[in-house]
């Protein structure tokens, strides 16, 4: 088997009929550099490009913010969706049917969903603590009063933000006891492509945490909005939306 329950040959039959160039130029702006394609890396704001796609390798590279991976990597980084629900939808696409097979051991997949809830529970803390300090949550009550957020919607929705740093959230759940792998489950952390170790998924970013019925906090998703290259983050429940 292949990443989680989806055989290496369904993710290899399906990135064998996607073309990256393809998928990469519907969100970014390419033009021709040698036998590769640049553009503005859509992970960090920049203003000369340093963001390569390679047709003939099925690769992206940013040499700025050191993103990279294929095409899977690529849409999983834009939308915020896991693995699997990337493969999916591309399969849809492309035609190709995705059978994910039952777990073989069901119950490690039930303590895995718990420690991911606990893990994003104290992602949330931490987003919410982030924003009510003076310094780290200055820019993001700025922003946020802009957009009309009221300090009873703040409470309410739990909102908070991801700081600018490459490794805030990481070293902050590690030090509580959570490991980097959990926080992958998570979807909270992306794995360094050309060394080893994770850096944080969401950075520079404000956060409205979202409980589902059960009042538990699922996966993390996050969507573009308005004024400069601002982005608001969500954390909901995996299958709410």
């Amino acid at each position: 088997m292949g990443h989680g329950l989806i055989s290496d040959d369904t993710i290899e039959r399906i990135k064998g009929r996607v073309d990256i160039t393809d998928i990469v130029s519907h969100h970014v702006s390419l033009s021709k550099a040698g036998q590769n394609l640049k553009g503005l890396c859509p992970f960090h704001h920049e203003k000369t490009p340093s963001f390569t796609v390679s047709p003939s390798k099925q690769i992206f590279h940013c040499f700025g913010c050191g993103a990279g991976g294929n095409v899977f990597t690529f849409l999983s980084r834009l939308t915020g969706a896991s693995f699997p629900e990337v493969v999916r939808d591309l399969g849809r696409t492309v035609g190709i049917e995705v059978v994910e097979e039952r777990a073989a051991n069901s119950g490690h997949q039930a303590v895995m969903a718990q420690t991911v809830e606990r893990v994003n529970q104290a992602a949330a803390a931490w987003f919410q603590r982030n924003l009510g300090d003076e310094r780290a949550g200055s820019e993001a009550r700025e922003y946020l009063a802009h957009r009309g957020v009221e300090s009873r919607m703040i409470d309410q929705f739990g909102v908070g933000v991801a700081p600018a740093e490459w490794d805030g959230l990481l070293r902050a759940l590690t030090s509580k006891g959570f490991s980097q792998g959990d926080l992958a489950a998570a979807g909270l952390v992306i794995a360094r492509t050309n060394q080893s170790g994770f850096y944080d998924r969401f950075r520079a970013r404000v956060m409205f945490t979202i409980n589902g019925f059960a009042e538990t906090c699922g996966g993390v998703r996050w969507s573009r909005v308005g004024r400069r290259d601002a982005q608001v983050s969500e954390l909901v429940r995996h299958g709410a939306l």
